[in-house]
């Protein structure tokens, strides 16, 4: 099979397009990373809740009254210390690009990167007593919309917890 001129400038062109693409991953994914700094507002706010959620309609949250920030807590039985670590063990399980930030009692504080462009949401649980099952609030970053993105994680953490 013959290559001409035409076909070689081509195939040279695609080859050197994705060369730079892939060469620039790593550098778009660490600007995302810079410029969506975690939120001050994170951890247990003074009236003993997680921080509200945004306008935006990329938050879900158990505290949330309004769609479409409003998800149900995911119930437990037992001790708040067995469901922490039950929940801490359905964390790890994921596939998804985790990494835990802060596990002390009665809260876990968890990041979750997107897969491709890496953005990241911050995913926080209160195990209380108080509140009847397990509190949380998932939120993205940056953007507006996530394409329902942390709804569905909310959702696949609480199956799984469900299924023990």
């Amino acid at each position: 099979m013959k290559i001409t001129r035409k076909k070689l400038i081509f195939i040279l062109s695609l080859a050197s397009l994705a060369f730079v693409a892939l060469g620039a991953w790593p550098l778009l994914r660490w600007m995302v990373g810079r410029a969506s700094p975690m939120p001050a507002m994170l951890g247990v706010q003074a009236d003993g809740r997680l921080a509200p959620c945004p306008n935006s309609p990329n938050c879900v949250s158990t505290f949330a009254t309004e769609k479409p920030h409003t998800m149900p807590a995911i119930p437990y039985t037992g001790t708040s210390t067995a469901a922490q670590e039950r929940l801490i063990a359905v964390l790890a399980s994921l596939d998804d690009d985790m990494t835990l930030i802060t596990s002390r009692t009665g809260y876990i504080h968890a990041e979750f990167r997107s897969p491709g462009m890496a953005f990241i949401d911050d995913v926080e649980f209160l195990i209380d007593e108080q509140w009847e099952g397990i509190q949380f609030r998932s939120a993205a970053r940056l953007g507006y919309g996530d394409m329902g993105a942390n709804y569905q994680r909310m959702k696949r953490i609480s199956r799984l917890f469900a299924e023990g």
